[in-house]
């Protein structure tokens, strides 16, 4: 069994047993507080509708150097039952990626740009190619 195929072997085994409102499970489990965040991102997107979030769109990474884990959202990951599909983050393009640094134990949002994370380049310091409109591409260091 391959990796891809392990992984929807895994989310057809939690849907059933998993109240939460995204249904795109990867085998990282998310922190508390991420997934929270995750809920709202939805719920402001979608509504009443629901949604799921693509967890290749979710970044979880010490990302100003405090040894704890912060967070980055990128909208183009969530999928909202119903129409519309896609986010009101997001427009023809590039959607809203959303920052958010812990502190004093809670992830505060302390930023937020209009791109497309494509990949992460390094964890160490956290580093992404991100697609800005016109279909450029640059590299972002995300920071307090």
């Amino acid at each position: 069994m391959n990796f891809a195929n392990s992984r929807i072997l895994l989310f057809a085994l939690t849907a059933s047993f998993t109240p939460l409102c995204f249904a795109h499970m990867s085998a990282y489990a998310y922190s508390n507080a991420t997934i929270y965040l995750m809920d709202q991102e939805i719920s402001a997107a979608c509504g009443d509708r629901g949604g799921n979030w693509d967890a290749t769109s979710i970044f979880e990474a010490d990302l100003n150097g405090d040894g704890r884990t912060d967070l980055i959202l990128d909208h183009s990951g969530i999928s909202c039952n119903g129409a519309p599909v896609l986010s009101p983050e997001c427009g023809m393009q590039v959607c809203s990626v959303k920052t958010y640094i812990r502190r004093d134990g809670l992830l505060k949002p302390v930023g937020e740009r209009l791109g497309s994370i494509l990949r992460m380049i390094s964890a160490s310091p956290p580093t992404f190619e991100v697609m800005n409109h016109g279909g450029s591409t640059t590299t972002w260091i995300p920071g307090p």
